[in-house]
């Protein structure tokens, strides 16, 4: 992604926006396929917080740009910032919980997705996608 790119998705993006992301500098593409492997929620000031190897954690905008190729901004149909801002703190809160590398229903460790789609469950928005667990 260009220095461009980087400028549009800066004035694109939005606090709860899901950021789905995809590409060859990360291990994870060896082992799922296509365009989009990763999935992450943008929690404001050029941060995202999502769940990787080492566990969940915050990124900036400009480590995601230099570690995928591929970005898709996808926007909750809610326009109420209370339940934005609960998703937003429930990933926050799961800073440092360990990576789920089983896949399963465990609470207390998470995938990529499963954090997002949780964050936003709990938040009460609906989004109509379930966890498929291993």
């Amino acid at each position: 992604m260009t220095k461009s790119d980087l400028k549009t998705a800066t004035k694109l993006l939005k606090r709860g926006d899901v950021v789905l992301v995809g590409g060859l500098r990360r291990f994870s593409s060896l082992i799922i396929k296509g365009q989009v492997t990763h999935a992450m929620l943008y929690v404001g000031n050029k941060r995202f917080v999502h769940a990787v190897c080492d566990g969940v954690e915050s990124d900036s905008l400009t480590t995601i740009f230099r570690e995928y190729d591929t970005l898709i901004i996808l926007r909750p149909k809610t326009t109420s910032k209370e339940k934005i801002n609960k998703a937003i703190k429930f990933t926050l809160d799961k800073i440092g919980t360990p990576f789920d590398y089983e896949f399963t229903t465990d609470k207390q460790k998470f995938y990529c997705s499963e954090l997002v789609l949780r964050a936003l469950d709990q938040a009460g928005i609906k989004t109509g996608l379930q966890l498929n667990h291993a």
